[in-house]
């Protein structure tokens, strides 16, 4: 009985070890190829970085075993994607001169999904955000509930200049402001709205645009990922002044669709700031830790980064983030 259970255990084994040989290899070849056309596909590519690290020892399992195929996977799988991870290991894009003073921020942007479920802890999340104390609050999944526990905080004194609308589900966006908001666009981005702003700062004008694209984890959502990453980048890219994407794009530099933005020229804020591996999701899950990030403040040419730093938002599945920009 002992040889019976020593030998189900070694097959087990074995079919597991070749199982995460065979999930590798194919997460690696979507990464190659671009392709997503399934919501399985854009959930094992969230785990790129784990699949990176267990290539190592399948590789070393299968020398050990003089199992070449083990060993090439395990080779490819980490080869591959550990190149798509290192980039977010950079450490701090420092754009102080020695012997200069710091620059001082031209916009400060804070950005969280709200949850539209959140109701419970809208108050704490309203104090949360007016805590950053930044310029400009970007806010997606509001609801009026969320909206009455800003106006109870305060908001409304603070940010005079409002844009966008609360909605009872995921739809609500909205963009208050310290500073007058001009070439203002409410429009759809697939099937939920986005919000276009050009932000009169001190330094001159920064334009904002903020969208939360349909997750790839259902059919549905699938099919408008690709077109909304698409309309993003036309959008932003647009003739205008310098830009800052703010946004929940349901995406990390783990899906082909987020790196094509970067290959577009675009600069991930947290990459710039050494926090490339830093995690926003989900933060509402007791077993779960966060880990991938998927809030994003994107810099176009024109804006130099001086901090992004992450900010806990009681009640949302998300981290927030306060993001702040100096114009050249």
């Amino acid at each position: 009985m002992e040889r019976v259970g020593r030998s189900l255990a070694q097959t087990v084994a074995s079919l597991a070890l070749w199982a995460t040989a065979a999930v590798g290899v194919g997460v690696t070849a979507t990464q190659l190829t671009g392709w997503n056309r399934s919501r399985w596909v854009a959930i094992l590519q969230s785990f790129t970085p784990a699949l990176a690290i267990t290539g190592v020892p399948v590789a070393a399992i299968g020398f050990r075993r003089r199992r070449l195929a083990l060993v090439a996977a395990g080779l490819a799988t980490s080869g591959v994607l550990g190149a798509i991870v290192v980039p977010a290991t950079r450490r701090r894009t420092r754009i102080v001169v020695p012997g200069q003073p710091a620059p001082r921020s031209s916009l400060s942007i804070a950005h969280c999904n709200m949850l539209y479920l959140n109701i419970d802890r809208s108050l704490d999340l309203a104090a949360a955000l007016l805590w950053t104390d930044a310029d400009v609050l970007a806010m997606s999944e509001i609801t009026e509930h969320h909206r009455r526990a800003l106006v109870a905080a305060g908001a409304f004194d603070r940010y005079p200049h409002r844009v966008g609308r609360v909605a009872r589900r995921s739809e609500g966006i909205v963009l208050w402001s310290r500073f007058p908001l001009h070439d203002v666009m409410i429009r759809p981005i697939d099937s939920r709205p986005g919000i276009v702003a050009t932000v009169e700062t001190q330094d001159g004008p920064i334009r904002v645009v903020l969208a939360h694209p349909d997750p790839p984890t259902m059919a549905r959502g699938l099919s408008r990922w690709k077109s909304s990453f698409e309309m993003i980048d036309m959008i932003a890219s647009s003739p205008g002044p310098p830009t800052v994407i703010v946004a929940d794009l349901n995406a990390s530099r783990w899906h082909p669709l987020f790196r094509r933005l970067l290959d577009c020229g675009w600069r991930d804020a947290h990459e710039l700031a050494g926090r490339g591996l830093a995690p926003s999701w989900p933060t509402d899950r007791r077993f779960v830790p966060p880990f991938i990030r998927l809030d994003h403040a994107l810099l176009g040419p024109g804006l130099e980064l001086v901090d992004a730093v992450d900010v806990d938002a009681p009640g949302s599945d998300h981290r927030a983030f306060l993001v702040s920009v100096v114009a050249l």
